[in-house]
């Protein structure tokens, strides 16, 4: 059986990927995986959608949205954040609500939703490549990219250890 990945080593993983992009929430990492912990969304689908969106707010045409707006999500779009943790809270607590809860569990699922196909908002047709660009960076950071990225409910009031909590976190790569 291969052991779950911990908490440190998923803030680890999320911190390199972030740090090498020079993307400006690597200082937010912890947020970001305490805010999908919370939600019961899998961390990894926070930095795969900034990553897919605007290159985890590093892509100089995502403009305001980056450099004044907090949204390295494609959230609204151009939706304002006073912060980048209040970002972060929000797009976490949105995907339980209205993807997660609603029975969207995967990426392919999500997308249907989330950069649906022939959008208004979409005028340079890219929706077609988001799950694809999403899967990608997931496996890339160790994440299962064709499986679930939450549950459909969150165990609130479930005190347990993080393998039984979170059973669709990563699992480590063996030695």
């Amino acid at each position: 059986m291969t052991p779950t990945v911990t908490v440190a080593q998923l803030e680890r993983t999320i911190s390199r990927y972030l740090r090498e992009k020079r993307s400006p929430l690597a200082p937010y990492t912890t947020d970001i995986v305490t805010a999908g912990l919370a939600q019961g969304v899998h961390p990894v689908l926070l930095v795969a959608i900034a990553q897919a969106e605007t290159q985890c707010a590093t892509d100089p045409a995502a403009g305001l949205d980056i450099t004044v707006r907090h949204n390295a999500w494609g959230y609204g779009p151009h939706l304002a954040f006073p912060t980048w943790e209040a970002a972060v809270e929000v797009i976490a607590a949105d995907l339980r609500r209205n993807y997660l809860n609603r029975g969207l569990r995967t990426v392919v699922q999500i997308r249907d939703r989330y950069a649906p196909l022939g959008a208004a908002n979409d005028p340079q047709g890219l929706n077609p490549g988001w799950a694809k660009n999403v899967r990608t960076i997931m496996a890339a950071l160790g994440a299962d990219p064709d499986g679930p990225v939450g549950p459909a409910r969150v165990p609130w009031q479930t005190r347990t250890w993080l393998t039984r909590r979170y059973p669709w976190l990563p699992r480590a790569r063996p030695a």
